[in-house]
C-alpha cells in the first residue's frame, strides 16, 4: 500500500517532483499575484500522468490558507478542459 501525500493522491516520486516544482513556482510569486490553473501550467508544466493533480494542488494551497478564490472564472486554455470554467486565485 503507497503512502498518501498532502493532497490525498498516492505518493509516487513523479508526482512528489511534480508538487515541488509548483511549490517553487508559487514561493516565487508576489503576494496578492492573482492566478489560475493555466498559469501554474504554463510555469510548471503539466503533471505526469493524472493532470487532475493540478487542481488538487491548488485545493491543498486553500485548504491551507495560502490562497483565496477571487470569485471570478476565467475559460480554460487547455484542450483537455474543452473550454470549461477555471477559477481565479489570489496568494495570500
Amino acid at each position: 500500500m503507497s503512502q498518501m501525500n498532502l493532497f490525498g493522491g498516492p505518493d509516487t516520486e513523479d508526482n512528489l517532483d511534480y508538487e515541488m516544482r509548483c511549490n517553487e513556482v508559487f514561493r516565487k510569486w508576489p503576494r496578492g499575484k492573482h492566478f489560475d490553473a493555466d498559469d501554474l501550467t504554463a510555469e510548471a508544466g503539466l503533471p505526469p500522468g493524472d493532470h487532475n493533480k493540478v487542481g488538487s494542488i491548488i485545493r491543498g494551497w486553500h485548504d491551507r490558507g495560502l490562497i483565496e478564490w477571487t470569485g471570478q472564472t476565467a475559460t480554460a486554455s487547455r484542450g483537455s478542459r474543452h473550454s470549461g470554467l477555471i477559477r481565479i486565485w489570489r496568494k495570500l
